[in-house]
């Protein structure tokens, strides 16, 4: 996994609950607090905050888009950080 191998990662703490939330289904919570933990603590990995209002402007985007408001976030956090180079939110699958 590039991840262990240290490739560099950004995600939301919306996006680490939608994992968290899968791997309670497949296998279990302690699965999922395990994964999530090792996740939180590589040095690779950097987590955003999301706010109501970054929710509520991923909503409207959504709803403007016909994607997801969780990938409308995702979008929204890439797009603050500067790391939209070769996503357009029209690529995003529609979920």
């Amino acid at each position: 996994m590039r991840v262990n191998e240290g490739e560099r990662v950004l995600t939301t703490v919306v996006h680490l609950g939608e994992v968290a939330n899968i791997l309670e289904d497949v296998a279990g919570s302690g699965l999922a607090a395990s994964f999530i933990q090792d996740l939180l603590l590589k040095e690779n990995v950097f987590v955003e905050p999301v706010t109501v209002n970054d929710y509520l402007e991923g909503a409207m985007m959504a709803l403007q888009k016909g994607v997801s408001v969780n990938d409308a976030v995702a979008y929204l956090t890439m797009r603050r950080k500067g790391l939209l180079r070769y996503i357009r939110l029209t690529s995003i699958s529609r979920s």
